[in-house]
């Protein structure tokens, strides 16, 4: 009999160490500080630990919209731009988000390569689009994440830049007049770019380099709030 109780003891403490170590793996740790109780209630069952399911779960909450809303179209007369390469760790979007914002929105800072800067790029006010398209079939359907924007004149800076974003994998982060920011491509799926120069027939003709972007993704307007590195000493800090 004791010995019995000895086996059943070792079986239990192998079980109980086992459910622990499997949700300490998969815990959210900011999550379970902020809310211990209600973290542990959401994800536990009767039967021992719930299985987290990949991606996001469907929001029951109203989606409405405030009367006198500002709702100003299009983006404002600036962008960054940084090829792939130069990002060491990329922000990525919550493997389990918890509410809306978070299904759409990438968590943390893109680290960049040492000595690697994004460039801020002028844009012509009324030249930056963005439309993402759906594509796909039934059960396979994402976004083509299309746009373009457009730089003035045809100096030895954008020419070079023309030259160098034609074959190159890039990421780009719009900004909208209310401030947010839409970011377009990412590791394994960058903005591919293509430099559309004009350099105009008559003196009334705008001038200039239109590029063109797209890149594929499941979310329509993916979200960086990070910080965003333009030198060893500027910065376009993080977003709330």
């Amino acid at each position: 009999m004791k010995r019995f109780k000895i086996i059943m003891t070792a079986l239990f403490g192998l079980m109980l160490f086992a459910t622990l170590g499997a949700f300490c793996s998969t815990v959210d740790v900011a999550a379970f500080v902020d809310a211990p109780i209600t973290y542990l209630i959401d994800n536990l069952s009767g039967s021992g630990l719930s299985v987290s399911l990949a991606g996001m779960t469907f929001s029951a909450s109203p989606l409405g919209w405030d009367d006198g809303s500002e709702n100003m179209g299009g983006f404002r007369d600036y962008l960054y731009l940084i090829p792939i390469s130069h990002i060491a760790t990329e922000a990525t979007l919550p493997a389990n988000p918890s509410n809306d914002t978070d299904a759409v929105t990438l968590s943390g800072d893109h680290t960049l390569v040492a000595e690697k800067y994004w460039k801020k790029v002028y844009a012509t006010p009324g030249t930056v689009g963005l439309a993402p398209e759906n594509q796909g079939e039934i059960d396979g359907q994402s976004f083509k994440t299309k746009g373009s924007w457009l730089h003035p004149g045809s100096s030895d800076g954008v020419n070079a830049l023309a030259r160098f974003v034609n074959n190159g994998n890039f990421v780009i982060i719009l900004i909208e007049e209310n401030g947010k920011r839409v970011q377009i491509g990412q590791k394994g799926h960058p903005a591919r770019i293509k430099p559309s120069p004009n350099f105009g027939m008559a003196a009334a003709d705008r001038k200039g380099f239109n590029f063109e972007f797209e890149a594929d993704n499941f979310v329509a307007a993916l979200r960086y709030n990070g910080v965003i590195a333009l030198s060893a000493t500027e910065t376009d800090p993080a977003q709330s």
